[in-house]
């Protein structure tokens, strides 16, 4: 398990929040961050494990299948 201070990029974020249909602000909404952060993530900026682990779980996803895989259609 990462650190809280451990930086994570998240490659497929995009992806897995179109197929959670949602937008970017109502993920940011659901996980507890900043809209600015979500666009940031997205953007192929890394981000903290917390919120990492916050936005999986308002994915309904493990921090793993964030970090590391694509979406089935």
């Amino acid at each position: 398990m990462p650190t809280p201070k451990s930086r994570i990029y998240l490659p497929y974020l995009q992806a897995w929040r179109l197929h959670a249909l949602m937008t970017q602000d109502q993920l940011a909404e659901a996980s507890g961050v900043g809209k600015a952060t979500v666009v940031r993530a997205e953007g192929n900026k890394p981000v903290n494990a917390l919120t990492a682990a916050r936005i999986a779980r308002a994915l309904n996803i493990t921090l793993k299948q964030l970090e590391m895989t694509e979406p089935e259609p």
